[in-house]
C-alpha cells in the first residue's frame, strides 16, 4: 500500500526556556523526533519574536540518531545580545517526507522562549489604582450593582486580578472571580468586575478586596489588597439604640463595666460596643456579644462614670446614659508599721505611745504591743487607740516594746523598738525617822538619829525642831545636831526627812531638861 501520511512530529522541545543576554550572547538547542513510513526530510526550524519582526536560527535541523524514518535531530542558535526582550516562538516548519507527503501547518512549541536584557524582574506586580462605585447601596426597593476596577502594572506581566467582596458582620460573600482586562495590556493594564448585590445581603460595612497579585513568572503579592473604604450595603436598617442600665465596680486603676444589651438594634446585628469614660475619655471596645468589659488605664483616688454606644452596620448608636461613679484604689493590703513608739517606766509596768500608721484601705481594727525581753502581749482595739500599759513586768529589769496594727488583711510589719526603761516602784516622802537619841552638856543638846529610806527619790535633808522654836536643816548625809547655849527649861525634839516628794511624818519626840 502507498505512504499517503505526512511525517510525524512525535518530540519537540528547547533548552532553556528562558535567556538573559544582559551579560553577553546565549544558546538555545532545539531538538525534535521525526517519525515517517518512508523517510522524512531533515525539518526546518525558526525562532521569532512575538513583539518584534526579528527572526533568529531559521535552517535545517542535524539528525544526531535513528535514520529518516525515525529519527532524532538538533540545531543549537545563538541569542545575541541584540534580541528584543520579551516572548519568542518556537516553530517547525511543515514536515515533509521524500515522496511528497507534507504537513499543511507549522509546528509551534506550546511554550514560548523568553529573552530577557537587563536584571532579572523579581517585583510582584503593583495595584496602582483601586476604586468601587457607588459605595453605598440600598437594596430595600431591589438588588443593586457595583463595580469594581483596578489599574495593575508589572515589568514582565500581571495575570488578571482576582477580587471578593465580604461582609464584615457576617459571613456572606459575594463576586468572587477573575476580573477583566478594559484597556492596556498585561504589564499596565486597567481591569473591572461588576458584582450583583441582592436583596438578602447582609446590612453594614462589605470589604471590597483583590486577592494578591500576581505575575506571569511567579511573583506574587503576600497579602490581599484591602480598598480603605467600605461598600454599605442598606435595607433600611438604622443605628441602634442606646445600651441601657450602665453600671460600673471599681479596681484597681480600673473598672469593670456591664450594661444591658441595646432593645432595638435598628434592624442589623449590633458588632460591637463601645466603652468611654469621663473624665479622661478613655475608650474600650468589644465585640457585640458582649455586656460587660473591664476599662484600664484609669487614675485611682479620681471618680469615673461611664457610657457605652452600640454599633451595627449602619453606624454607631447614641450614648447610654452615664453610670453610677466610681473611684479606683489599690487594693488593700496590711496596715504599714505602727511609727514613733515610746515607753514610760512605771511601778512594775510600762506605758507605750505610738503614731497610727496609714491602713492601706482596710481600717486598722487594733494594736498589739509585746514587750522584749519577757514577750508580755497585751492588745488594743480600735484605730485610735495610741497608748496601752502593761503591767506584770519586773522592777530593775530593763524593757523595749514594739507594736503591730492589724486590718481585715492581716497584720503590719512589727514596728522599730521603742527605748529601753527600767520598771520601778512608785517614789513618795522619805520613812518616818525612828526616835532620836539627845545627849545634854553644859546648856548644850545634841541629837542623833538613824538613816531613813527614801522611798524611790533621794533625800534632800533632814530638819530638827525644837517646841521652843528652835530648828536646824542638815544635809541628806547628816545624822547629826548640836544646838548650843539653850536656856534652862524642858525641851522636846523631833526630826522629818525630806525629798522631792515632801516631808515625812515627824519622829516621836524626845525629852530633855536643862538646868
Amino acid at each position: 500500500m502507498a505512504d499517503t501520511v505526512a511525517p510525524a512530529l512525535t518530540d519537540f522541545d528547547f533548552t532553556p526556556s528562558t535567556v538573559d543576554v544582559f551579560t553577553g550572547e546565549k544558546q538555545v538547542t532545539v531538538t525534535a523526533r521525526v517519525t515517517d513510513a518512508t523517510g522524512a526530510e531533515a525539518p526546518t526550524m525558526i525562532l521569532a519574536s512575538e513583539s518584534t519582526s526579528q527572526q533568529l536560527g531559521f535552517g535545517t535541523m542535524t539528525r544526531t540518531s535513528g535514520d529518516t524514518k525515525d529519527g532524532t535531530y538538533s540545531r543549537t542558535v545563538t541569542i545575541p545580545t541584540t534580541a528584543a526582550p520579551g516572548d519568542w516562538r518556537v516553530s517547525i516548519y511543515p514536515l515533509r517526507d521524500t515522496i511528497g507527503n507534507s504537513q499543511t501547518g507549522f509546528n509551534n512549541h506550546p511554550t514560548k522562549l523568553k529573552v530577557t536584557n537587563g536584571p532579572a524582574d523579581t517585583a510582584a506586580p503593583v495595584l496602582a489604582d483601586f476604586d468601587f462605585t457607588p459605595t453605598t447601596v440600598d437594596v430595600s426597593t431591589g438588588e443593586k450593582q457595583v463595580t469594581v476596577t483596578a489599574r495593575v502594572t508589572d515589568a514582565t506581566g500581571a495575570e488578571a486580578p482576582t477580587m471578593i467582596l465580604a461582609s464584615e458582620s457576617t459571613s456572606q460573600q459575594l463576586g468572587f472571580g477573575t476580573m477583566t482586562r478594559t484597556s492596556g495590556d498585561t504589564k499596565d493594564g486597567t481591569y473591572s468586575r461588576t458584582v450583583t448585590i441582592p436583596t438578602t445581603a447582609a446590612p453594614g460595612d462589605w470589604r471590597v478586596s483583590i486577592y494578591p497579585l500576581r505575575d506571569t513568572i511567579g511573583n506574587s503579592q503576600t497579602g490581599f489588597n484591602n480598598h480603605p473604604t467600605k461598600l454599605k450595603v442598606t435595607n433600611g436598617a438604622t443605628a441602634p439604640a442606646a445600651p441601657t442600665k450602665v453600671s460600673a465596680v471599681h479596681g484597681d486603676q480600673s473598672a469593670q463595666v456591664s450594661w444591658t444589651a441595646s432593645a432595638n438594634n435598628g434592624g442589623s446585628a449590633v458588632t460591637e460596643y463601645t466603652i468611654t469614660s469621663t473624665p479622661g475619655g478613655i475608650t474600650k471596645t468589644v465585640a457585640g456579644d458582649q455586656t460587660t468589659a473591664t476599662i484600664t488605664g484609669l487614675t485611682n483616688g479620681t471618680a469615673y462614670t461611664f457610657t457605652v454606644a452600640a454599633t451595627n452596620g449602619m453606624g454607631n448608636g447614641p450614648a447610654s446614659e452615664p453610670s453610677n461613679e466610681v473611684t479606683p484604689v489599690a487594693p488593700a493590703t496590711v496596715p504599714s508599721a505602727p511609727t514613733n513608739v515610746t515607753a514610760a517606766g512605771g511601778n512594775a509596768s510600762a506605758t507605750i505611745s505610738w503614731t497610727k500608721p496609714t491602713a492601706n484601705g482596710s481600717p486598722i481594727t487594733g494594736y498589739t504591743v509585746t514587750s522584749t525581753p519577757g514577750g508580755v502581749i497585751k492588745t488594743v482595739t480600735g484605730a485610735d487607740t495610741t497608748s496601752i500599759t502593761i503591767g506584770g513586768l519586773t522592777n530593775g529589769t530593763t524593757y523595749t516594746f514594739t507594736v503591730t496594727a492589724t486590718n481585715a488583711i492581716g497584720d503590719s510589719a512589727t514596728s522599730h523598738r521603742s527605748n529601753e526603761v527600767t520598771p520601778a516602784a512608785s517614789a513618795t516622802v522619805p520613812d518616818r525617822v525612828d526616835k532620836p537619841q539627845a545627849k545634854v552638856k553644859n546648856r548644850k543638846v545634841i541629837i542623833r538619829w538613824k538613816p531613813v529610806g527614801s522611798n524611790g527619790s533621794d533625800l534632800t535633808g533632814y530638819t530638827v525642831a525644837s517646841n521652843r522654836g528652835h530648828l536646824k536643816t542638815v544635809a541628806p548625809g547628816k545624822t547629826k545636831v548640836v544646838f548650843r547655849k539653850l536656856k534652862p527649861g524642858r525641851y522636846k525634839f523631833k526630826v522629818t526627812a525630806t525629798n522631792e516628794f515632801g516631808d515625812s511624818r515627824s519622829s516621836r519626840k524626845v525629852r530633855v531638861d536643862i538646868r
